[in-house]
């Protein structure tokens, strides 16, 4: 059967912080700094969806529009490309 131990063996005599301070030898310094001095803060505010004013909500507009006509404007760069590679291959 099982019989349980009812001494305790202390292996070292260590304080216990000073154990659990000890960082790993193969640790990066990533892994040792906070999450603000990881990555920058961002330079707007964080407001919520009530909370915007007409200003902030007219300059998101503004942005989704930009983005909306960069994409479209990359498509048909595309698409022109593509019409004179076809346009090449058939005189061939």
């Amino acid at each position: 059967m099982f019989q349980l131990k009812s001494e305790v063996e202390i292996v070292s005599n260590v304080a216990a912080l000073q154990m659990e301070e000890v960082t790993p030898v193969a640790t990066s310094d990533a892994n040792l700094l906070a999450p603000e001095e990881l990555q920058a803060k961002s330079r707007r505010r964080e407001v919520g969806v009530s909370e915007k004013t007409s200003t902030d909500k007219k300059r998101e507009r503004r942005l989704k529009k930009k983005r909306q006509r960069l994409q479209e404007a990359k498509k048909q760069k595309k698409s022109l490309a593509d019409k004179k590679r076809t346009e090449i291959k058939q005189n061939e």
